[in-house]
């Protein structure tokens, strides 16, 4: 497990897997306040693969966070966090391209 305490911190290209006795127990990261920022990063086989709170800022750009036992991402607390999703969520990418859609042809659903 990583923590970000009250710190504005990135952290980049890393696997964050949970593993042996009390892995169901433990988180792979967790984030109590300050301005964070995950590019590229795997969260799996924790209890959550990331926790949010203390009013942390966290923005995630193309991570892959699966297999934990319960959340994948928890936030609470006052916390806000942005999500960019990528054309490929694996980690270690150099240049993911965010994923877009166009939207100028689309109609409205009937009310």
């Amino acid at each position: 497990m990583i923590k970000f305490r009250d710190v504005t911190s990135r952290l980049a290209n890393v696997t964050l897997k949970v593993s042996g006795e009390g892995a169901n127990w433990i988180h792979c990261l967790v984030i109590e306040g300050g301005n964070v920022t995950i590019d590229c990063c795997e969260l799996t086989c924790g209890a959550w693969g990331m926790c949010v709170s203390n009013k942390s800022q966290v923005h995630i750009c193309g991570c892959h966070v699966h297999d934990n036992t319960g959340c994948g991402i928890t936030v609470y607390g006052g916390s806000k966090m942005t999500i960019t999703v990528t054309t490929n969520p694996k980690p270690k990418t150099q240049n993911s391209t965010p994923k877009t859609q166009d939207t100028s042809n689309m109609k409205p659903s009937p009310a």
